[in-house]
């Protein structure tokens, strides 16, 4: 069994530098706790998380070097990213996943993280950012 991202819950940048570590914290929290539960920590992630804008003029790379940001955190997202697999839609062309004829919408997007989740078994997490992935 393996966690596999709701990248619909990547909906980065968020408003706020403080509202980027929180959601970071949360995030990793519920990575440490699944990883325990399952006994994996590989994560099946939607692209590269290596460089992206967490808040508005936050970007990634500055939360690492960040020194209010607790140093386990930061070790946790390095190894996460670099225990974790990246998926593509062209992954599913010739396979069994039917990823553009899919049930899984939210808001008219497709949940593609979700119908991996539920066609293989595994379990989805999600960043924090809006409330609807609590």
């Amino acid at each position: 069994m393996q966690m596999i991202l709701n990248e619909l819950s990547s909906s980065f940048p968020v408003y706020t530098v403080n509202e980027g570590k929180i959601v970071m914290k949360n995030f990793l929290s519920t990575y440490r706790e699944m990883k325990k539960k399952i006994g994996n920590e590989q994560a099946v992630l939607d692209k590269d998380y290596n460089v992206f804008e967490l808040a508005f003029g936050y970007n990634i790379a500055r939360w690492r070097e960040d020194s209010t940001v607790d140093m386990d955190e930061k070790r946790q997202f390095r190894s996460l990213l670099n225990k974790s697999c990246v998926y593509s839609k062209d992954d599913f062309t010739e396979t069994q996943f039917d990823i553009t004829g899919s049930e899984f919408y939210y808001n008219d997007k497709n949940a593609i993280g979700c119908l991996l989740a539920y066609e293989t078994g595994d379990i989805v997490i999600s960043f924090l950012t809006n409330a609807d992935w609590c």
